[in-house]
């Protein structure tokens, strides 16, 4: 199986292969010329990620050989060695360096042709089927999601932009005991003037002892600093 993903100009393909216990040499050496055919068709410089089940426990990966003790057919031989080309002419590394399967062989890989941007890989038990987990994370700036856009705010009146919680109430009852309420309370004015003039006289001595939100908020989106450190 063949799942491909493009991000900008990059082109990223990740095989999926299983390879049967004892599966006859020249089935293998058709599925690796398949996907080598598919590979030498592909444009530009693609990152290949590899991975599956193979079953060959009798290759040492940390040497790349064949185990010369190991119990194995000449087809399972030949199929050890077509593969180890196979990786060497499309210069991928192979990760998995530790058993998952409870007879203690490596028999799950990974193997990339961009190592450096494996973040992660891990091999964990399950107690559904006789293999390990394999667990593969990329770190790949061009996957990474970007920030999400922040949502433009506008305060729908004056008073709704003044942060309350961080006011200074003290200076606010001080300023609001000096206020001239004559005005606002003459029985001449009409009951919508009266409210511009309260909701003004408000807004004008709160905005003098309280910050307001539109400016935190843009206070937050040019700071440099992390949003994880900020919240810290």
């Amino acid at each position: 199986a063949v799942v491909s993903t493009q991000s900008r100009s990059r082109y990223f393909f990740f095989f999926g292969v299983y390879r049967p216990p004892q599966a006859p040499f020249d089935k293998f050496d058709d599925c690796l010329c398949v996907i080598q055919d598919f590979i030498d068709h592909l444009p530009g410089s693609p990152e290949l990620y590899i991975a599956g089940d193979f079953n060959l426990p009798f290759v040492d990966w940390s040497s790349k050989s064949i185990k010369p003790n190991s119990s194995k057919s000449a087809s399972d031989t030949n199929s050890g060695l077509a593969f180890m080309e196979f990786i060497s002419s499309n210069f991928l590394e192979q990760l998995v360096d530790e058993p998952t399967r409870k007879d203690q062989n490596i028999l799950d890989l990974i193997l990339s042709n961009n190592i450096d941007l494996i973040h992660g890989l891990s091999v964990s038990k399950t107690e559904k089927s006789d293999h390990d987990i394999v667990t593969c994370t990329l770190l790949h700036p061009q996957f990474l999601l970007g920030q999400p856009a922040r949502e433009q705010y506008s305060p729908v009146k004056a008073l709704d932009d003044i942060n309350f919680n961080a006011a200074d109430w003290a200076l606010i009852n001080k300023e609001l005991t000096t206020v001239d309420w004559s005005t606002v309370t003459n029985p001449s004015t009409s009951q919508d003037a009266a409210w511009d003039m309260f909701e003004g006289i408000l807004v004008q001595i709160c905005k003098k002892h309280a910050p307001s939100h539109s400016h935190n908020r843009q206070a937050a989106a040019s700071s440099k600093i992390p949003r994880s450190r900020v919240a810290l």
